[in-house]
């Protein structure tokens, strides 16, 4: 009884710990929209670290070890946190300047805004599937 209470209660704090790192996920969102500051200063710390962690996968393929691979899949939760907030940033800041424009730029650019969130989010599921999801045997 006690074994079956214990496992419960640790399935329940990982759940408790995903939908924390989802609502980190909403805060950048609404962060990234909301700010009036330029995020494009960040943009160079940002791809540094999406480079670091390609880096770090390549050569945890051939090395498998558990750390660098923790390391590695906070590293890309932290990243693509970020990613989201720059892009959102960005997308508003694009909209904002070609408003009054060509409606045929707007929808293009509209496509590739969406593309890359969309990217930012599948890769950050990704990584948060990582850390919360099971292993069976």
């Amino acid at each position: 009884m006690i074994d079956i209470t214990e496992e419960y209660l640790k399935e329940r704090i990982y759940e408790i710990r995903g939908q924390r790192v989802i609502l980190d996920a909403d805060l950048s969102e609404i962060y990234g929209y909301t700010t009036k500051e330029d995020l494009t200063k960040y943009s160079k710390f940002l791809m540094t670290g999406l480079i670091t962690i390609i880096i770090i996968s390549l050569i945890n393929i051939f090395i498998k070890a558990p750390m660098l691979y923790w390391v590695g899949t906070i590293l890309g939760v932290v990243i693509f946190s970020g990613l989201i907030a720059f892009d959102i940033n960005r997308i508003k800041y694009i909209a904002y300047n070609i408003a009054g424009s060509d409606e045929e730029m707007v929808e293009k650019m509209g496509i590739i805004g969406a593309l890359n969130l969309y990217l930012d989010f599948i890769n950050l599921f990704l990584y948060l599937l990582r850390i919360f999801g099971k292993k069976r045997n």
